[in-house]
């Protein structure tokens, strides 16, 4: 049959459905990524600190139509060595059936049918220790609020700015990574420009040129 539908009552235990079928129904209206809670007034969570940045906070996300919440805090765990690694959560629908949160020693995140990694931070390991994070929680659908980092104070834009993306110095203007298209692992990036940015092929670009920026 070539037509799916979702869900009806049980008559005499058919039908029946799985986890799977859940997923995949939640997955028609979820794209997978972080989720805003207001009663955290408009900021992620995950929010990561603590010693040697160990301490991973209470926040919700989406992955492939499977809810995720974190309800307090965890505390992760770093694999021993020095390396540039990424703090994921890790979905496995099969062996676990559950999610973590995991240190890689790689930035390569597993999206397999069975194993989904959702990238929260990179993070930069020396001696088994933490030394610095790059947030990832853009991607997946949303933006990050500036948390506490300097935004632009463009007259007329910093009610739209604060808050929403965070602007960093650009040689003709500001840009902003505004999402991440995974379909090829590419960051979004918005700028506002004197001029036409140059290529790079880790980026799509999108533009707003300003004459006497």
């Amino acid at each position: 049959m070539a037509i799916v539908s979702y869900f009806f009552d049980a008559v005499e235990g058919v039908p029946t459905y799985t986890a799977g079928d859940f997923a995949r129904a939640f997955g028609m209206g979820f794209e997978t990524g972080f989720l805003i809670r207001e009663t955290q007034g408009g900021t992620f969570g995950f929010d990561i600190g603590g010693t040697n940045f160990t301490t991973i906070y209470a926040g919700r996300a989406i992955i492939e139509g499977h809810f995720v919440e974190v309800t307090g805090t965890e505390t992760l765990t770093v694999p021993a060595g020095s390396y540039a690694g990424q703090v994921v959560l890790r979905l496995d629908t099969t062996d676990l059936r559950a999610t973590t949160l995991v240190v890689k020693q790689d930035r390569t995140p597993i999206q397999t049918a069975t194993i989904y990694e959702l990238p929260v931070y990179d993070v930069n390991v020396s001696n088994n220790i933490i030394t610095g994070v790059t947030d990832l929680r853009y991607q997946g659908g949303a933006v990050p609020n500036n948390h506490n980092q300097p935004i632009s104070t463009i007259t007329g834009l910093q009610a739209l700015l604060d808050e929403k993306v965070r602007w960093t110095a650009d040689p003709n203007g500001v840009r902003a990574i505004v999402g991440r298209y995974n379909g090829t692992g590419k960051n979004v990036v918005l700028f506002l420009t004197a001029a036409q940015p140059a290529a790079d092929p880790t980026e799509h670009r999108v533009w707003i040129q300003i004459d006497n920026f």
